[in-house]
């Protein structure tokens, strides 16, 4: 897991859209909610990730 929660620091870090959906359509903060990842979802939303998509 810690080098999944340091590809989305490179990211946070490299301005990449926390909101761009999948060609499924779900967003990253939903993938991460999903599977249960609670330090990725603490850092999208630290980092804009909107709730509301």
């Amino acid at each position: 897991m810690n080098g999944h929660i340091d590809i989305v620091r490179l990211l946070v870090e490299a301005n990449a859209d926390l909101n761009l959906p999948h060609k499924d359509g779900f967003t990253p903060l939903y993938v991460a909610c999903q599977g249960g990842h609670k330090l990725i979802v603490d850092i999208l939303l630290k980092n804009g990730a909107n709730v509301n998509l």
